[in-house]
Order: structure tokens, then sequence, then C-alpha cells
């Protein structure tokens, strides 16, 4: 089993570091995959043509091991379920690599390869989002629904705090830690095998990433990793109703979650403009532009910040209203320090 352990991390790993490599290579050479570093878009703060497809070395990675563990049957919990899952990402991957490709894929249809493709693994499966940890069940189609916002939502997140060197992989990276821990407490070892594929996986592009930035993960790569993650937390959520509540998922991706909650509100109902349309105020832009002004800077200062977070998490996950009461603490921490990046530049 050990032995199995470390080929799958060091597979992964090497998996996505040499894709990487190659990518980075062939993009100079052949202009594929390329974000122009003179572009007009709000969110762009590198200065060099740089391949967005970093996405691409994760993806195979975790395909790659986990066809592996599954064909060759090495006991590690590997099933049809998880390859059914491995397909709905595929889909997901896909509705971000064409936009990282040829930049037409509009918003529209990104989102409907998603909801299709997170509604067809939850329905197919029977996993969904039932006991929310309060008392109650949620009904088979309302689940379902809320399910399939969630995880689209969550990809979607991790797409929006992908501004710089380091900063999205690396909170994927904290979020995995913790799932990961429980996990394996909870003997859950489809889901521990999973996680630490994609774990070390995420590591072989973050070294490429961080701190230069050599190559960017791209929107396949941010919405293949929000819908894994999301997908993980339903699964030991659902599956441990009595050891691991449910609001465990939501508490120790609050960081990523309250981002894309708290820009639909800023956008709609503040700026009054579309919630999909890009802007210039997310609080990793605020904290570069305010504070830092250092690419790797910005996304140390917030990884930081989101440390304790998943610690909290991690020692609390049976703890409902305590995981509650954190993310309240976040929310009011976070609109706290915005507050004062937008009003005073600090």
């Amino acid at each position: 089993m050990e032995t199995s352990l470390l080929f799958l991390a060091l597979g992964s790993f090497f998996i996505s570091f040499v894709l990487c490599v190659g990518i980075i290579i062939s993009s100079r050479r052949f202009g594929v995959f390329i974000d122009s570093g003179t572009s007009h878009k709000p969110q762009r703060f590198h200065t060099q043509a740089t391949p967005r497809a970093g996405g691409i070395g994760i993806f195979s990675a975790f395909a790659l091991l986990i066809l592996y563990a599954y064909f060759t049957q090495i006991s590690l919990g590997i099933n049809t379920q998880t390859l059914i899952i491995l397909l709905g990402s595929g889909i997901i991957f896909a509705s971000g690599l064409i936009e990282d490709f040829s930049g037409n894929l509009s918003p529209k249809v990104r989102l409907i390869m998603q909801c299709v493709a997170a509604f067809g693994v939850c329905a197919w499966l029977d996993v969904y989002l039932k006991d929310l940890s309060l008392g109650f069940i949620l009904p088979y189609l309302i689940g379902l629904f809320f399910t399939t916002f969630a995880l689209v939502g969550v990809s979607n997140a991790i797409n929006i705090i992908d501004g710089f060197n380091g900063l999205a992989s690396g909170v994927c990276l904290l979020i995995l830690s913790g799932i990961l821990y429980v996990a394996y407490d909870v003997k859950d070892m489809e889901i521990f095998y999973c996680a630490l594929v994609l774990f070390f996986g995420i590591l072989g592009f973050f070294v490429c990433n961080f701190p230069l930035g050599k190559i960017f993960l791209g929107d396949g790569g941010a919405y293949f990793l929000g819908f894994i993650l999301g997908m993980l937390l339903v699964l030991l959520t659902q599956r441990h109703t009595e050891s691991v509540s449910a609001f465990f998922g939501l508490s120790i991706m609050i960081y990523p979650v309250w981002e894309v909650v708290f820009s639909i509100w800023r956008k709609r109902f503040k700026r009054k403009m579309s919630a999909t349309k890009p802007d210039k105020v997310h609080l990793h832009m605020l904290v570069f532009k305010r504070i830092t002004h250092s690419n790797k800077n910005t996304s140390l200062i917030l990884l930081f910040c989101n440390v304790p977070f998943v610690i909290l998490s991690v020692c609390f996950y049976q703890h409902t209203w305590l995981l509650l009461a954190f993310c309240g603490i976040f929310a009011l921490l976070y609109g706290y320090f915005y507050a004062r990046l937008i009003r005073f530049g600090m």
C-alpha cells in the first residue's frame, strides 16, 4: 500500500510538472494558449506573454493515475463512481480549455456545459447535498439542483481568485490538505487517494507557476479544480453525516466561495453591472494595488490569511455551529478590510 501511495504521489507530480514544462516550451515556439502581456483585460497583472494551460498538466496527471488505479485494481478504493466523476470533470475542464485555446466561448455556453456536467454526475451517482447538518433532509430534486448550483459556483469561485501567481493553486493545496486529513480520519480511502493524486498534480504545476509565473492555470484548470474540490467535499460530508458536518465544505472553502458571493452582490447591486462581467476590484487586486505592488507577495498574504480558517475547519470538522461561526467571522473580516482598501487605500 505504501508503495502504491508513493507511486501515485510522485507519478502525479512528475506527469503534471513535465507537461507544464512542455507547454511552456511549445507555447513559446508555436504561440498556442498564450495570454498576452499587453491585453486590456481588467484581471491582467503580468507583462509577459504567458501560456494559460497549466490545467492540462493537472487534469492529465489526475485522469491518468485514477485510470491506472482503477484498471490495475491496486486496492485504493478507486471505483466506477470515481470514473463517472472524472467524466463529468472532463466536460467542465473542456468548457474552460476551449476558452483558453480560442478565447471565443461565451460565458453562457460555459455555464450550460458546467451545469449539465454537474447535474449529470450528481443524478447518475445519486450523490447530492441532502443532509445539511441542520436537522432536516432536502427533497431529491431540490437537493440535486442545489448541489449543481454549489458545484458550478465553486468551479467559478476558483477561477475568480486565479489572479496572481500561486494564489488559486495555493488555496487548492490548503483545502486539499484539510480534505486529506479528514478523509483519512474517517477512513474514506477513495476520497483520500483522489485528494492525494490531485494534491501532487497541483504541486507539479505550482512550482512552474510560483513565484515567476511561467505558466498560468487557465480557465480549464480553475474550473476543473473547483469542481473536483466541491465533489470531494460533497462525497465526504454526505457519506459521513454522523462524523463530518455539511458545513465543513463551506468553512474550508470560505475564501473562494465568499469572493464569488461578494462579487455578485457588488456587481449587481452596488455597481449595477452584469455579474459575469470582469472588473478591477476583487480583494486580491486591491491588496496588490494598495499594499504589496508585488505579484508573489499578494498571493503569500492571502494564503497566509486563509491558513487559520483551514486549520480551524479541520480541527472542528464535526461541529456545525462552530463552522458557521468561522464563516461569519471570515465574512466580517473580509468586509472590514475590503472597505478599508476601497475607501482609504490603507
